[in-house]
């Protein structure tokens, strides 16, 4: 009878050895794993770390040389009480040269503007574009404004003799100006030859009190007339002419400008 005693127990103390030698090689391998994963992690921290306290740090480094600033450019005076010629002065940052502060006056805002109704000229020179085979000069109410020309909202019948040369010129030349027919001036819907150019639909214009040099009568060139445009913006050509009327029942300026031989220009 064979003996298979021997052969059976070699053959189980290789399986242990086998055993115990894949135990002990994974045992390795994960205590690698773990090893190495705490050293990422340990880097990991030890990068970000750094930068979260240092942005701390050069924050209140920024707060500090702030304060260490300040304390620096009070403190900073030489032995004779003088002040430190290169420490920069607080008064002087804090209002530097040029700068406008509360009950400071600068040389530019010396030169006031003169109180509205002191008649003083604004507008010294113009030019205007000409437009049109008439060589009309093209003209805005702006330009016209006696408030904005003259610094005066008075009108008198001697007004004229102070306005500029520019404006002097345009009377009796043609001009195109852009505005609106006054409604209470057209009697009528079609066949209109006379009426009141204004300015725009606003008060100053439309309302009770209307501004007299925003308002300029308007006659039509003869044998021709306008239908009524409402509230619509149009372009009007003709002579310009300055020509105060005083009203002796207001006993005030009731028309200033006027525009002769009219034409509606279309588009």
């Amino acid at each position: 009878m064979t003996d298979f005693s021997r052969p059976q127990s070699t053959n189980w103390s290789f399986l242990i050895l086998g055993i115990c030698g894949f135990g002990a090689l994974a045992f390795w391998y994960m205590g690698s794993v773990n090893s190495t994963t705490s050293v990422d992690q340990a880097n990991s921290v030890a990068l970000e770390g750094p930068d979260d306290d240092a942005e701390e740090v050069a924050v209140d480094d920024s707060q500090s040389s702030d304060a260490t600033d300040r304390a620096t450019t009070v403190a900073a005076t030489s032995a004779d009480g003088k002040p430190d010629v290169s420490t920069p002065d607080p008064a002087a940052l804090a209002n530097p040269v040029g700068a406008k502060t509360a009950g400071s006056t600068t040389a530019d805002s010396s030169k006031s503007k003169p109180p509205v109704g002191q008649i003083t000229l604004l507008v010294p020179n113009k030019k205007f574009r000409k437009e049109g085979p008439n060589k009309a000069s093209r003209v805005g109410f702006d330009d016209i404004d006696i408030e904005l020309v003259l610094n005066t909202k008075e009108l008198t019948v001697d007004l004229p003799k102070v306005m500029p040369d520019w404006l002097k010129q345009l009377n009796g030349k043609r001009i195109r100006l852009r505005g609106y027919m006054h409604p209470g001036s057209a009697f009528q819907s079609e066949g209109i030859k006379r009426f009141i150019f204004c300015r725009d639909t606003s008060a100053c214009c439309f309302g009770p009190n209307p501004t007299i040099y925003y308002l300029i009568t308007t006659t039509m060139r003869s044998g021709t007339s306008v239908d009524y445009i409402d509230r619509e913006a149009l372009d009007i050509e003709g002579v310009f002419r300055i020509d105060p009327v005083m009203s002796e029942k207001a006993g005030k300026i009731a028309e200033f400008y006027h525009l002769d031989d009219a034409q509606l220009v279309r588009r």
